[in-house]
């Protein structure tokens, strides 16, 4: 499995209180993303959101209701690999705890979260970079 070469820690987008962007391995940057995901997000749905894509793209998230049920991010964000997406926690969004910013293309997650989750979000993030997602 691959791992986090690099976290940058980046000033926080209110509401959020941390904020950080992963560089993962080239060669391994989907099996990684989808790990880190899955050990950041909330266990109900969360909101996806597509910010560019192609025309399949856009299709892949009409057909999910721009929604995403934990146990589907692996297929989630495989068939968006080549997008910029949106995923928020919880959903409706209107004050979300935790929100990843996902650009495969670029071999990179950004990570928002409110205080709630910044102590676990940045413990998964650095355990990452030290070991493996």
């Amino acid at each position: 499995m691959g791992r986090v070469i690099k976290l940058e820690q980046l000033t926080p987008k209110p509401p959020y209180t941390g904020r950080w962007r992963a560089w993962l391995e080239p060669a391994d940057s989907l099996t990684t993303a989808t790990a880190l995901i899955k050990q950041l997000a909330p266990v109900t749905n969360g909101a996806l959101e597509l910010l560019s894509g192609t025309a399949s793209e856009r299709e892949f998230v009409q057909r999910h209701g721009a929604v995403v049920h934990p146990s589907d991010v692996g297929p989630v964000v495989a068939g968006l690999e080549g997008a910029a997406v949106v995923l928020r926690w919880p959903t409706p969004p209107a004050a979300p705890d935790l929100e990843v910013l996902c650009s495969l293309y670029d071999d990179n997650l950004e990570v928002q979260s409110a205080p709630g989750l910044r102590q676990l979000t940045e413990l998964v993030l650095r355990a990452s970079l030290a070991g493996g997602a």
